[in-house]
């Protein structure tokens, strides 16, 4: 995102081509595997400070295997 701050102002196709962006990015992290859903809940600028761009995301991380149980049935 950084390429983008201090360059635009913030209207309505800004916020879209943001929220875009955004999933794009997210789709990718899934399908390269670093997390296992990443969904772009909201993007939208901020009441109180209007020179701020807030989004929303909910994640769904990939868990370490740091244990494997087993269980043999005679």
């Amino acid at each position: 995102m950084s390429p983008l701050i201090g360059k635009f102002v913030i209207t309505d196709g800004f916020i879209n081509n943001l929220r875009a962006a955004l999933s794009s990015g997210a789709t990718q992290l899934v399908d390269t595997g670093v997390i296992r859903d990443l969904q772009v809940i909201d993007v939208y600028q901020d009441e109180q400070n209007p020179d701020t761009i807030k989004a929303d995301f909910e994640l769904l991380p990939l868990y370490p295997v740091n244990y494997i149980k087993i269980t043999l049935t005679f």
